[in-house]
């Protein structure tokens, strides 16, 4: 199942498979990508019924067609002058396309999209989905992909299921994301390790399948270290929603 679910945002373009494009022709730059899948949200503006078509413009063609749901407005102003985008107010506004084996691979994958967060309270705020959640009478298991914002932090991240666990990196280039602002969001799985690039910045990706978070040390810490040695203290403990790790440098 794959979910385009942006609360109190908007959402310009998702595409599965490409990678960044310029801005000075976006949509021409990524459909010579071939991408998989590629949903600009730019239909015309439509009736206020439950649902409506979102389309597909890859070459998969109405295979991979979607719907919305609950009435998001169309034709908002969108990141690259002249395009429209989907704005969707966050509450049970989405956009969905139903399963297809295209658009969960097993090997590798990239997934981008433009993003602008009216909204920046503390609070997840998915942005694109596509996951396996166990239902009664399902196998259990943790697979698909997804992206959020504000969940106990104030910047993107990028999570990967691996079938029994995941793996999380979280975006420490551009610093607090701006309520009004539009961003490009980029997730990389090469088979091994994933990345994220928000603007066109990397974040050094991440191996693993257990959820842990990639934090870069800041210029505060850096200048707390001294020459010759330095205690470092480290906390871990397990509970119920997984395994916690305090990491503290201690200055004399």
């Amino acid at each position: 199942m794959l979910k385009s679910i942006l609360q109190n945002g908007l959402a310009c373009a998702l595409a599965l498979g490409g990678f960044a494009a310029s801005a000075a022709d976006y949509s021409t730059t990524l459909s010579s990508l071939n991408p998989i899948g590629y949903w600009r949200l730019n239909e015309p503006t439509q009736p206020v019924v439950p649902t409506y078509p979102m389309t597909n413009i890859s070459t998969a063609g109405s295979a991979l067609n979607g719907k919305y749901y609950g009435v998001p407005s169309l034709q908002a102003p969108g990141a690259v002058a002249g395009d429209a985008a989907a704005s969707y107010s966050g509450n049970l506004q989405y956009s969905e396309t139903p399963y297809n084996t295209a658009l969960n691979p097993n090997g590798p994958f990239t997934v981008e999209f433009w993003a602008n967060l009216t909204n920046v309270s503390s609070g997840a705020k998915s942005g694109v989905v596509s996951r396996y959640i166990t239902v009664a009478g399902g196998p259990t298991a943790l697979r698909g992909y997804l992206f959020f914002a504000n969940n106990g932090n104030s910047t993107w991240q990028f999570r990967v299921y691996n079938g029994t666990g995941s793996t999380t990196i979280t975006d420490a280039g551009i610093g607090t994301i701006a309520a009004n602002t539009w961003y490009h969001v980029v997730g990389v799985y090469d088979g091994a390790n994933i990345s994220i690039y928000v603007n066109g910045v990397k974040i050094l990706g991440v191996t693993g399948s257990k959820g842990y978070s990639l934090c870069l040390v800041t210029e505060e810490l850096k200048a707390a270290l001294k020459k010759g040695s330095n205690t470092i203290a480290v906390h871990s403990h397990e509970g119920g929603q997984g395994q916690w790790v305090d990491l503290a440098l201690l200055v004399e």
